[in-house]
């Protein structure tokens, strides 16, 4: 039946059993007179659902895909918040779920950072509506489906409530390295940790200059640029920066090799000396544990 719905499309209507051994083993059955020959039929239609939202969070959790999630949470739980008014915990608490979470993996994949924060403000809130699904007192709805649900759960946990937003942030890179969403993860851990060494600092991470000339910094830091040769006009802002991350050099080295690799996939590898495209997904891996070390070391 799994081969057919997807391989076919067909929709599962029904699933029918009849438990004949009800009637006991062939030899009982067959000296039971015909007309007492009666056999429960059973409807076990649900383990083709529980099949359903096993494989949709499985695709979430590999993949990042979302999409069968919304289609069983629109099938089978807006007609119970229709019938009860949206007043059942277990039917909103999924809702909940899935519409926070199409959110947060569509700024992801676009790189919006600032939507991506807009989640993380209300991610107790996913948490806490997980919360109400994976508790197996609660969930009458499909109790099937509470163990899925609770690998979703730890799929969040790289997330803690203590963490700054930066943090957070940049703690979701391990998504894409997860989803092999590589262009994203690099975006998205340069851009982050910008924002980051920017708050340490005490500015603000949104001023485009604040950006620029930090990251001006970082690269004449490494190159030993002499100031007559800075092509900037906010000399000022960058030896602030300057005077702050100057004996940080491994830092430094780590966000130019950083930017290299981005650059690389940004340009569809028109540069000399392209870098090899398993390379840059195995060095994804590295700048992340390494930038999470740093930061530690920063703190």
């Amino acid at each position: 039946m799994n081969y057919l719905k997807i391989v076919k499309q067909i929709e599962i209507l029904h699933i029918f059993y009849g438990a004949f051994e009800a009637l006991g083993n062939k030899d009982d059955a067959q000296k039971t007179p015909i007309e007492r020959r009666i056999a429960p039929m059973l409807d076990i239609t649900y383990l083709s659902v529980i099949q359903d939202w096993a494989l949709a969070i499985d695709h979430f959790l590999k993949f990042g895909n979302i999409d069968k999630l919304k289609e069983l949470s629109k099938n089978a739980i807006d007609p119970i918040l229709k019938e009860t008014r949206g007043k059942d915990e277990v039917a909103s608490a999924i809702r909940e779920v899935v519409n926070r979470l199409e959110k947060l993996l569509q700024a992801l994949y676009t790189c919006r950072i600032k939507d991506i924060r807009r989640s993380l403000e209300r991610f107790g809130e996913i948490k806490s509506s997980l919360d109400t699904v994976t508790h197996s007192g609660n969930n009458y709805i499909l109790p099937q489906i509470v163990d899925p649900f609770c690998k979703l759960k730890e799929k969040l946990d790289i997330i803690h409530e203590e963490d700054s937003r930066e943090l957070q942030t940049i703690k979701l890179v391990q998504w894409c390295i997860d989803y092999n969403w590589i262009q994203q993860g690099y975006t998205l851990l340069q851009e982050n940790l910008l924002s980051y060494l920017i708050v340490q600092c005490g500015k603000d991470h949104e001023e485009k200059i604040q950006r620029e000339c930090l990251s001006q910094a970082l690269n004449i830091i490494v190159n030993k640029t002499p100031e007559q040769q800075w092509q900037t006009s906010n000399k000022e802002k960058v030896k602030f920066y300057i005077n702050k991350y100057a004996n940080q050099m491994e830092l430094c080295e780590w966000y130019k090799a950083l930017g290299e690799c981005r650059n690389d996939i940004n340009h569809a590898g028109y540069r000399e000396n392209p870098i090899d495209a398993n390379k840059i997904a195995e060095k994804l891996n590295e700048f992340y544990a390494k930038t999470l070390t740093i930061i530690n070391n920063t703190q």
